[in-house]
């Protein structure tokens, strides 16, 4: 349905109203329950139940975004901002400042080397004092040759270290062991496709096997935590199941509960959810009401 002036009023799920200058004034969502409001640089989204704010955000001339919303209490929340300012790319550093109701709280800085790889992530106080920083290096080969495969991360917070991890690769590329600085090795077995089939994890005091067919994972088979050949008994077992004719990639069911899909590969259900699609990023849970993005 379209006013005089030709602009959409209606389109049978919601209604679209106009400011005097012809700018979208407001949009009532009537499926999802909605009614969001344009008011200069500031768009407010409310529930047409109870008239509840659900979100609101605005952007300011020098490109601060703010953004709010209810909390627990039911209590709307501070302002909080986000500001990406100009990249120096000679220097390879980027910074995004963030503010908490107006006061600087943080500023978040990356850093990259003359290769153009991140070599730091800084987190600074509005006294210039670094909160925690990450630093990244590099795998180096003979000579003056060198990769982007990351060899090492560290993690300091104010002037002290308190985390690392380094890593190492085979000779496609894949990363073979990953250890902590608590000296735990985590290692990592591929198969001749290049696709993960063992993990050897004491953190998470397990090893972990995959099985795969014609390039799917079928089956992921947890055991206590051990670096020999032969594992002790199965502890947890997920499976995988490939159903249809048509796409032998679409996952059909996930350890047990299946998944049902539109025509166009959507998943329509799982789980006893029913899942309607909008403008193909958009999912509606029917049978509980909310709208999630994905």
């Amino acid at each position: 349905m379209y006013d005089s002036k030709n602009r959409l009023t209606n389109d049978g799920q919601g209604t679209y109203t106009y400011d005097e200058q012809g700018e979208l004034a407001s949009v009532e969502d009537t499926v999802n329950e909605t009614i969001t409001r344009y008011e200069d640089d500031k768009t407010s989204v409310y529930s047409t139940d109870d008239s509840k704010l659900l979100y609101e955000h605005k952007t300011t001339e020098d490109g601060f975004r703010f953004e709010r919303h209810p909390q627990a209490d039911g209590e709307v929340s501070q302002w909080i901002a986000e500001h990406y300012q100009d990249t120096d790319y000679e220097n390879g550093v980027s910074q995004k400042t963030i503010l908490f109701n107006g006061s600087n709280i943080a500023t978040h800085k990356e850093t990259t080397d003359r290769l153009g790889r991140l070599y730091q992530i800084n987190v600074i106080k509005p006294n210039n004092s670094s909160v925690l920083k990450k630093s990244f290096q590099y795998k180096d080969l003979s000579g003056n040759r060198t990769t982007e495969q990351v060899s090492r991360i560290d993690y300091t917070y104010g002037n002290g270290a308190v985390y690392n991890e380094a890593y190492t690769y085979n000779n496609y590329g894949q990363i073979e062991t990953i250890t902590d600085s608590a000296g735990n090795v985590r290692r990592y077995k591929y198969d001749g496709f290049g696709q993960l089939i063992r993990e050897d994890d004491p953190v998470k005091n397990k090893t972990i096997l995959y099985t795969y067919s014609e390039g799917n994972i079928t089956k992921k088979q947890e055991y206590a935590y051990t670096t020999a050949d032969t594992v002790g008994t199965c502890t947890n077992e997920i499976s995988y199941t490939y159903g249809d004719n048509n796409r032998k990639d679409l996952l059909t069911s996930y350890n047990g509960q299946s998944i049902t899909y539109d025509a166009i590969g959507n998943p329509t259900s799982y789980k006893g959810i029913t899942l309607e699609w909008e403008t193909g990023i958009q999912v509606l849970i029917m049978n509980t009401a909310k709208l999630l993005s994905i």
